[in-house]
């Protein structure tokens, strides 16, 4: 996988998400289907918050040989109380400049570059291309998670 194939879905994917944070009705994205449940902007800021993480993650590998990383978690991150205080367009903005910063590093890197490892606690040794299929997975699962709760005010069944 190139470099150029990785930018392109990067570039690609946030598209949809913008879209369903803009088309969403104006109380849809704080609502909590459960009070212990996130809202639509809960998962926005939670991306941005993500994108931070996954490029100190890139950069750990870049530096050190096959690093190994635990799970994230916000609920652990002590940041994430000020991610989660932005207002949805805040969120939007630095998620805009990250993507932007992780569009920009992956595009500059070199064939020996993407295939560096860092270890992955659940599945294991990762290429940086295999760690960018892994991040737009994660991604994708909190954009479709924003235009359930955004679009339906509730994440219902789960299912399409």
């Amino acid at each position: 996988m190139t470099a150029e194939s990785l930018n392109a879905r990067l570039i690609a994917q946030l598209d949809a998400l913008e879209r369903a944070v803009s088309t969403a009705p104006a109380d849809g994205l704080n609502h909590r289907p459960q009070a212990d449940k996130w809202s639509a902007h809960d998962h926005v800021a939670h991306l941005a918050c993500y994108h931070e993480r996954f490029l100190e993650r890139i950069r750990g590998i870049l530096s050190a040989d096959r690093p190994g990383f635990r799970r994230y978690r916000a609920e652990e991150d002590p940041e994430w109380p000020a991610w989660q205080r932005l207002t949805t367009g805040e969120a939007l903005d630095r998620l805009r400049a990250l993507r932007r910063k992780l569009i920009d590093g992956v595009a500059s890197l070199t064939g020996s570059q993407l295939e560096r490892v860092g270890v992955h606690p659940v599945f294991g040794p990762l290429t940086i291309p295999q760690w960018i299929d892994f991040f737009l997975f994660h991604e994708g699962h909190h954009a479709y998670v924003v235009i359930t709760l955004a679009w339906r005010g509730d994440a219902g069944g789960s299912s399409a």
